[in-house]
């Protein structure tokens, strides 16, 4: 039977062995069944082509092997040839490995003779007395001669009974045609038929035909320690990445024992590369004959289905969801839960958040790679606006995904916009969490089938090129995983490299009085770097490192109304910024119920941002900021029943210094600042899962303290001192009252100030507040209902309020400042997702905001200041936005993917009190997996109807057009 704890932490299970230990184990066991000399006596070396190999006997089994006409012994290990004539007696019993991959079990008083084998081509055997036999599904050309019909098979289950006046068929999977020269008949899967000498097949009524019964009555290897110890080897060289030798051992044990789980399961992942999908579902329903169906049983189908590009097969096999993780590396820390995989690829993102909130565990880590890669609700245009620079154009639904570039968890190591924008740390929290939990999930493969923790090696190459009307640019990326297990230990590690660069030109700068067009040019470099170890049965470490590096320049050219300037295209803006993240963690188990965890990060981040304003005369802002961040964090997380209980504690300090000079016609102004930033936080948090009913409190108390010193221009003002204590809390519950149906509520209360990147957890039964650039304090309040009619039909409905003591963001050319104090925003949202056929998905969405600046506003840069009347609208947030997406996939071999997506923003206020119009932007994508998915290739366009509004304050390119590929090694 296979197993799989629902616990990651559990060790490596019964399925992992140590290769040396499987060796000897293999070794012991061969000595004991069969004396090693008497074996090499018996063996008769063959050479040329070989039609197959005796994998099991149980003594007194016979061969005649040409060129010699006597028989002999026949004993394990005997390779055969076409001519080779078998026989056993009354209580022999052969295990045969065909060349073609076909087992065949040869009951007592029996004759087999070999007429022609060959993988992939006709082969024919003749036979008389029983035997059982299983062909690879779709790989199989084979025709079974009896004295009375013949069998035709193609990849099926059978057994068979001949005499010299009659031949009994039975069909356990697939279909077999049983002919003669009086006729012929197809047999069916739970059928038989009988050809009786000188008749014409007929079917036959046979109850419930069941092959482990045939196979018992042949005589069975169960117990052989040959067997089991072969099936023991398989998965220690599974275990260490060596297919071709694991599939070979697994051919041999599940000839021997056709219906081990275990072995069928280690059949199913190595045969997938060179037998194809069939096989390896061939595999998994004999596990389903034998031992019904199981969650694992259910994911391993579904990981054969998304890396055939079926993702509507792999919704329908994981049916409603399960929240037992799946034990293989198909699921992984950067794609996330098979349930996710599978629904992303259609298109299907709010089913895709559905199944992950409902089946996250705190204590796996597939769940937190869920929580972190679906896009929190946002009512802001353009996603977040907290760009200083003008972003280059991207394809949020172009169905464009070139592994290592936009990685949501790579940007959550570097501190990024994953999560749909969240600037904080919540992104990397949801990544260590998720890799201390199982640290060898860290590692991903986009060509290769993992059903196990297993090891393999693998990295890609690529690039893009993107070009359009008013925009050029292009980027290279890279990544590299590795996974190397042990028996209770391992080391798993990914990384990714990307460049880009961007020109944009045609943009009208909302900082600047009377508008004049310009051009964007930006550069990044940016790589990170993830470690997962498993130190033993009780310890993991997971450690991350990231860099980013930015260039972004913003050119105004100067057609005489700028006075201050000359004649031509000047800087009026310049954006350098450096960040780099490294950070350590150690999880330790002191029992199966009992955890510690305890690490800290380290960020450094370099900024200079420059603006020149010369409408306003000679005028030039030139500041640069340079900070340091560490935050230590420990958490003691103790099970107990249905609840887990985390008690801990982060601990944060900030150092930063702020060079700004100001230059004014001939006057030059410098100042300068410095800052310390120091905050304690403890925390006491409980997750409760009764299963239907979830329930989830936190409260913190945190108590911080800000020092602000002087100009080393001018010393004399005294240093700001201030300070800041209170509780934050998250209160949420989620009831099911019936299946498929979902009903939460929160209430969150945060403290914004310091940027996170603590060990808390940062969501109360999936939910997280609305992403936005807001600051201080923040209460949030939501509602959500989730429903998941059948496998085919998803809706959710939803009410988010946000009330934010302060909002404070950039305009999208970074040179207006957004302030705006007491505010509040509510949004109803509405969503439904539908699988169309196969594979096909569709995908509609719509939202109604509502905002309000009750307290104090202003937009403003260094030198202009554009108030927002009390009571008026939030900047940047339209009054209603919505989507329609469709995304078709077609399966192997050509793994191709096409979306196209309409997206509708309404107006909303831009700069200085102007009201943007609504706007609608058709994008369309597709891509293509080649070559045994060695290559993928893409290409899209996005704005396809050439719509030039204003997006946020500045004009955008028009149509503009990407095509890549990735290369995979």
């Amino acid at each position: 039977m296979i197993t799989a704890s629902g616990n990651p932490r559990a060790g490596a299970g019964n399925s992992a062995f140590d290769k040396s230990l499987l060796c000897g184990a293999a070794v012991m066991a061969l000595a004991i069944a069969v004396p090693a000399g008497e074996v090499a006596a018996q063996t008769v070396a063959r050479s040329g082509d070989l039609s197959g190999r005796v994998v099991g006997a149980k003594g007194g089994e016979e061969g005649r092997l040409v060129p010699q006409r006597a028989y002999r012994n026949v004993v394990v290990k005997q390779n055969l040839k076409a001519g080779d004539i078998l026989r056993t007696n009354a209580r022999g019993t052969l295990a045969i490995l065909f060349a073609n991959r076909t087992k065949v079990r040869l009951g007592r008083n029996s004759t087999m003779t070999v007429k022609r084998i060959a993988r992939g081509g006709p082969s024919e055997v003749e036979m008389t007395g029983k035997a059982w036999g299983r062909n690879p599904r779709k790989r199989s050309n084979m025709r079974v001669r009896t004295p009375n019909a013949t069998a035709a098979i193609r990849g099926t289950e059978w057994y068979i009974d001949a005499s010299d006046t009659s031949t009994l068929l039975e069909v356990f999977e697939g279909e077999v045609v049983l002919e003669n020269e009086f006729g012929s008949v197809t047999v069916l899967a739970g059928q038989a038929a009988r050809a009786d000498q000188g008749q014409a097949p007929v079917l036959v009524a046979i109850a419930s035909p069941d092959p482990r019964t045939r196979l018992a009555e042949l005589g069975t290897f169960d117990d052989d320690p040959q067997a089991v110890a072969t099936t023991a080897y398989a998965q220690g060289l599974l275990r260490q990445g060596q297919l071709g030798e694991a599939n070979e051992q697994a051919l041999d044990a599940a000839t021997l024992r056709p219906y081990d789980g275990e072995t069928l399961m280690v059949l199913a992942e190595t045969s997938y590369d060179d037998d194809g999908a069939p096989v390896s579902r061939q595999q998994l329903d004999a596990i389903e004959r034998a031992e019904g169906t199981s969650p694992y049983l259910q994911g391993a189908r579904a990981a054969v289905s998304i890396e055939e590009n079926e993702p509507g097969r792999a919704v329908e096999e994981l049916g409603m969801g399960s929240d037992e993780p799946f034990p293989g590396n198909a699921a992984n820390m950067r794609e996330g839960s098979l349930d996710r995989q599978a629904l992303s690829k259609l298109g299907l993102d709010g089913w895709a958040r559905f199944r992950g909130d409902r089946n996250f565990d705190p204590n796996t880590g597939v769940g937190y790679a869920d929580e972190s890669l679906t896009r929190a609700s946002t009512p802001f245009a353009n996603g977040i606006p907290t760009e200083q620079v003008p972003a280059e154009v991207d394809f949020p639904q172009s169905g464009i995904s070139i592994p290592g570039t936009g990685s949501s968890w790579g940007n959550a190591a570097r501190g990024g916009r994953a999560n749909g924008g969240r600037t904080d740390g919540s992104a990397l929290t949801n990544l260590v969490l998720g890799s201390l939990n199982e640290p060898l999930r860290v590692a991903s493969s986009r060509k290769q089938l993992l059903l196990s923790e297993r090891g393999f090696a693998e990295g890609f190459a690529g690039g893009h090129a993107v070009f359009g009307s008013g925009y050029s640019g292009f980027g290279l990326h890279g990544g590299f995983d590795m996974l190397a297990p042990g028996t209770s230990s391992g080391i798993a590690l990914s990384t990714r490299i990307e460049y880009s660069k961007a020109d944009l030109d045609r943009v009208q700068f909302d900082g600047l009085v009377p508008a004049v067009p310009g051009e964007a040019n930006t550069d990044t470099l940016s790589a990170d770097l993830l470690v997962g170890i498993k130190a033993g049965p009780s310890d993991r470490i997971f450690g991350v490192l990231a860099y980013t590096n930015s260039d972004a320049s913003l050119q105004v050219e100067n057609t005489g109304t700028l006075a201050p300037r000359p004649a031509g295209t000047f800087d009026a803006g310049i954006l350098d910024r450096e960040d780099v993240r490294a950070g350590v963690y150690w999880s330790h188990d002191f029992s199966a119920t009992t955890q510690l965890t305890l690490g800290g990060l380290y960020s450094r981040q370099d900024l200079r941002r420059l603006v020149d304003e010369p409408q306003l005369g000679a005028t030039l802002d030139d500041q640069r900021n340079a900070s340091d961040y560490l935050v230590g964090s420990v958490v003691l997380t103790q099970q107990v029943g249905p609840a887990t209980l985390k008690a801990g504690v982060d601990l944060s300090r900030e150092k930063g210094d702020t060079e700004f000079i100001s230059t004014f016609s001939i006057f030059t102004t410098p100042s300068s600042n410095a800052f310390d930033y120091n905050k304690f936080e403890p925390y006491a948090d409980v997750y409760v899962d009764l299963g239907q009913l979830r329930l989830h409190g936190q409260v913190s108390y945190f108590d911080s303290s800000y020092e602000l010193r002087p100009s080393r221009f001018d010393p004399t003002p005294p240093s700001v001192k201030l300070s800041d204590d209170g509780f934050t809390y998250k209160i949420g519950a989620a009831f099911s009252p019936t299946q498929g149906q979902w009903l939460r509520a929160t209430l969150i209360r945060e403290n914004e100030q310091g940027q996170g990147y603590g060990l808390m957890p940062v969501s109360s039964v999936g939910m997280q507040p609305m992403a936005g650039p807001a600051g201080g304090k923040t209460t949030n309040y939501a509602v959500r209902w989730d429903a998941q009619w059948s496998d085919a039909a998803f809706t959710a409905v939803g009410f988010e309020r946000q009330d934010a003591e302060l909002l404070l963001f950039f305009s999208p050319s970074g040179l207006a400042l957004i302030d705006a104090e007491d505010i509040r925003i509510d949004r109803i949202s509405a969503e439904a997702n539908f699988r169309l056929g196969a594979n096909a998905g569709v995908r509609v969405a719509y939202a109604r905001n509502a905002s309000e600046v009750r307290g104090f506003a202003d937009i403003s840069n260094p030198s202009l200041f554009f108030p927002v009347p009390q009571g008026g609208r939030v900047p940047f947030v339209p009054k209603s936005d919505g989507e329609i997406a469709l995304t078709y996939a077609i399966p192997a071999p050509l793994r191709a993917t096409f979306s196209a997506s309409a997206r509708y923003i309404g107006e909303y206020l831009g700069i200085n009190g102007v009201t943007l119009d609504d706007r609608i932007s058709v994008d369309l994508g597709a891509q293509a997996e080649l070559l045994d998915r060695a290559l993928l290739v893409e290409a899209g366009v996005t704005n396809l109807l050439d719509d030039k509004v204003e997006q946020g304050g500045y004009l955008p390119s028009g149509r503009v057009f990407r095509i890549g590929a990735t290369f995979r090694f």
